[in-house]
Parts: structure tokens; sequence; C-alpha cells
């Protein structure tokens, strides 16, 4: 009798535990409607002259995609398996199609997409479109929707993908399922998505580089006219990226930038018809770079960072004072003393103001007034001649000696820092 009074109570116990837990759904009550390595895809890959001349209605339902090809996800070059779709090389577009059936919508419902993406990725349900992003990820995520557009019967999911830079990449499952409080994706608008337009002017994995690795030694005493035109740079090798030892890609370039050939010179060109309608737009650079990378166009500087990045970065850059008529110069030096290293990097026009990180002119940066920087801790003096666009004095109760372009590292010790510059 004992045992049966506790086995009861922590019954009632375990209720009552129960009863205050947020709602969850059980795995049974989950539906599959889309299943990475299983489900059937209709597909077509593009150029990106041609992205954008597919039919009108092609994520609409009742569009026929049966003379497109066939295959399971994941499509691309960055998950094993899947299909080889042809995703490469100057393809830089896919469309896909499939379709699910749904036997009924349960109240609450919710649509859960375990998605891996890369990149400029749009979805549409039965024609509705309800995700949009411009970038990419770098493992598979969860997102959940809602079920509003879901119908009773056949659905259709339409997915389009445009990626000019590095690898390229989708795999998708979705389920149907109550909603246990999961944050919801906003509803997006065609005006609010990505266009997918801009324009690349110089295209990572796939431009051409005139590139020479150099020992670090080499590397100060590179004659200073390499980034301009007329340099006889009839010895640099050949090659697409990416450079470097971080990313893995069939189509990269053996560079030699290893060992202690720790300095890589590289150049490309672009041409520009008409200056003054280039100059209306902005520019953008999507850069992979370990480390210490200066950007020059025309001889310019447009970018520098001696720091490092871990992937690919978006770099919005002013070229009013060094885009010209006709062909462009871009050059980029690299300097990598310290473990891996790598290099890549595409250069975007676009329509959309955007403001540049920064405006000083490589003339500016020159004739600057030194030091713009100067920190005095305890350690010593650090002084650095990067220009920035404040003039203030702080005084800090614990500074260290630890500054870079993105922060200051507090730590024992007192300081004052002082920043000066235009």
């Amino acid at each position: 009798m004992m045992k049966k009074s506790l086995c009861l109570l922590l019954a009632a116990i375990c209720i009552v535990i129960v009863g205050t837990l947020p709602a969850v759904f059980a795995e049974e009550d989950r539906v599959r409607l889309v299943e990475s390595g299983k489900t059937i895809w209709y597909y077509q890959v593009t150029n990106t002259e041609n992205f954008e001349k597919i039919d009108a209605d092609w994520n609409k339902v009742g569009y026929d995609p049966s003379g497109w090809k066939k295959g399971v996800s994941p499509f691309g070059d960055r998950l094993p398996g899947g299909t080889d779709a042809g995703w490469q090389g100057d393809m830089h577009g896919i469309y896909l199609i499939t379709t699910f059936t749904v036997a009924a919508i349960p109240e609450n419902a919710v649509l859960t997409f375990n998605m891996f993406y890369d990149n400029t990725a749009k979805i549409y349900l039965n024609g509705n479109l309800i995700f949009a992003e411009n970038g990419w990820n770098d493992e598979v995520e969860s997102f959940a929707f809602s079920a509003e557009h879901l119908k009773v019967g056949e659905n259709t999911l339409a997915v389009s993908l445009l990626d000019d830079v590095g690898g390229r990449e989708f795999d998708l499952t979705v389920d149907l399922a109550v909603s246990s409080g999961e944050e919801i994706k906003p509803p997006v608008t065609e005006e609010e998505s990505p266009t997918g337009k801009d324009i690349p002017l110089v295209t990572a994995s796939q431009t051409l580089w005139q590139y020479t690795t150099v020992t670090t030694e080499g590397f100060a005493a590179m004659d200073p006219l390499w980034k301009s035109e007329d340099f006889n740079r009839s010895s640099w090798k050949t090659g697409k990226g990416p450079f470097g030892d971080r990313i893995q890609n069939k189509n990269a370039a053996l560079s030699g930038w290893q060992d202690e050939y720790h300095g890589i010179f590289l150049v490309t060109s672009f041409a520009v018809e008409d200056l003054t309608e280039a100059l209306s737009h902005s520019y953008y650079l999507e850069m992979f770079y370990d480390n210490n990378v200066t950007v020059y166009l025309n001889g310019t500087r447009i970018y520098q960072n001696e720091r490092w990045s871990t992937g690919y970065e978006t770099i919005v850059v002013s070229l009013k004072n060094s885009l010209k008529a006709g062909e462009n110069l871009l050059a980029v030096s690299l300097l990598d003393d310290a473990g891996a290293r790598e290099f890549d990097l595409s250069l975007f026009m676009t329509e959309e103001q955007l403001s540049p990180d920064t405006e000083v002119s490589n003339e500016e940066l020159n004739e600057a007034v030194l030091p713009v920087l100067r920190i005095n801790t305890d350690n010593g003096d650090y002084v650095r001649s990067r220009v920035e666009y404040v003039s203030a004095t702080m005084v800090f109760d614990n500074m260290g000696a630890y500054p870079d372009e993105d922060h200051l590292y507090t730590e024992a010790g007192g300081g004052k820092i002082e920043i000066r510059g235009r």
C-alpha cells in the first residue's frame, strides 16, 4: 500500500511538473513535407547574365518544370552527397521547384525549415515570397515560418539562388508541426528582398589574377610601382582564387603562398565604359583576407586592414577618387607571418546608395598630421598612423596596450588615449 501511495504521489508530482513546462509538440506530431536527400527537385542552372531572364511565372502554382533536370539535395560544392547539378564555374544561378501534399493543417500550425543556403536565396510557397536573404550560412540553420500560405492538397515550393562569391550550396528539410512558441520569420515583400542585380566587376573564384609570392624580406623590398599599369609582371603567375590554405576549392590556384613565402601581390583589371554613369553607383567588396591586406585601384589605396577575416566580409568602398574610364587596375597585397593565410575577392557595383567605410582619400592618408592615435600606458607609448574621423581625449582607469582597428582591450594599468585626425 505504501509503495502504491508513493507511486501515486510521484505521478501527481510529474503531472504538476509537466503542466508547468512550455507546450512542445511530440515528434510524431510532425509531418515531413520535404526531406534532404529524398525529395525530388526539378532544377535549372544559369549564368549571371541570364539569371533574370527565366519565365516570369516560374515560381507560381501550376508552372510546368518537366523540361528541367531532376535530382535530390544537397546541391552545390559545400556539402557531401546530393546531385551534381552543374551549378559551378560560370553557372552562378540555380532555380529549383518541388511539390508536396498536405492532408490537414492543424491549428497554430508552423513550418520549420532546416536549411543550408549560399547565397542570395529566395523561397516561394505557392507563389508567395516567404524567405529572402542576400548572404549565406555556414551550417544548417532552423527557421520557423507562418503556415498562412500553406493549403490542403498539393503545394508548390520554388527556390532561387545566385552565388558569385566562393562556394555555393542549397539543402532543405521542411516539417509541418504545431507551434511551440518559435520565433516566426516576418513576412517579406519583393521590394524588401535582395535583387541579385548587383553587377560583379571582379568575381571571387572566377576572375583571373596575376600574382607573385615573396618572403617577408621580399615583401619589404618590392618595387613600389608594382601596382601601376606599366609595371613589368611578365614573370608573375596567373590563376583564379581563392589563394591560400583556408578555403577548399578545386578552382583555386596552386599559388605557392606557403612556408617561408609569407607575402603575395595580385593584380587584375576590369573595364568602365561610361565614367559619369559608373560614379553614380556605390561599390562594395566581398572579401576573405588573412591577413594584413591592402587594396588599391589604379594606384590609390581604397582599403587596408592589418587583421584577418573569419569568412567573406562585405566592405563598402569609395571609388570616386580612383575609378576611371577604360581599363582599371585592381591590386592587392597581403603579408601573413602567423598561421593560415587566405585571399578571395569580389568587387560589386550596386544601384543602392551605400555609405563607404571611409571617405578618406589616399592623399589625405599620406599627408595626415601624425600621430593620429597615441596611447600612453604603463607599458610605453603605442602610436598609430591611421586617420580617424574623431578628435577627442579619453581617460581610462584601466587600460592595457592591446589596441587594434576594432576595439581597445582593457586590463590592469592606467593610461590615456589621444585620437587626432581630420
